[in-house]
């Protein structure tokens, strides 16, 4: 990856601040209260089942999870968010029935969405589009490329200037972008 370098206007700053604005943040108050959370337990972790898997089966999802004991998804989140290696975060919370790199990922980031980012077809859609992804990484969410996609995202971030302020240059609003954007760059959102 490149050197960081400072924050200046740019189209990519303007696209961010465009599509995360079209992103409805009342989403995300389920699992706002989540961040900086040590571990989730079994009501938590179905909430972000429910959030991520929204518009595909979001209560056959957190059903998947109903067999587990509360002790143990609080142990398995727990060592996740302890874990320095990022590819091993992602890879352990798979073990949670359903929970394929896209949940996981999304398990990560309600507990941390300072460190990590939701990985799914839509925001590899729209990095493929800005040219951050290559080819060769493919479009599914992969928990062998997640530690090259959060690099991706954090050098984003890192590039974001005016006119989005500062308090908003975050991963979770870069991943508000890509999600929202599904691959249109250069194009912005008609309001």
């Amino acid at each position: 990856m490149s050197e960081p370098v400072d924050p200046m206007p740019s189209p990519l700053s303007d696209w961010v601040l465009a599509w995360s604005g079209r992103y409805d943040r009342s989403y995300d108050a389920p699992i706002e209260r989540l961040a900086s959370a040590s571990e989730l337990g079994l009501e938590e972790t179905k909430a972000v089942y429910r959030w991520k898997l929204r518009r595909l089966w979001p209560e056959r999802a957190s059903r998947l999870v109903d067999g587990w004991v509360d002790e143990d998804v609080r142990r398995l989140t727990s060592r996740a968010a302890q874990c320095n290696d990022e590819m091993a975060a992602c890879r352990l919370l798979q073990m949670l029935p359903g929970a394929g790199p896209a949940v996981a990922s999304a398990l990560l980031m309600a507990m941390n969405p300072r460190r990590y980012t939701v990985m799914d077809k839509r925001s590899l859609k729209s990095l493929h589009a800005l040219g951050f992804w290559p080819d060769e990484y493919g479009r599914a969410a992969s928990t062998w490329f997640y530690p090259d996609y959060l690099s991706v995202c954090r050098e984003l971030c890192a590039q974001l200037g005016d006119p989005v302020p500062a308090a908003y240059r975050t991963l979770r609003t870069l991943d508000r972008a890509l999600f929202k954007a599904k691959g249109r760059w250069p194009m912005l959102p008609h309001e």
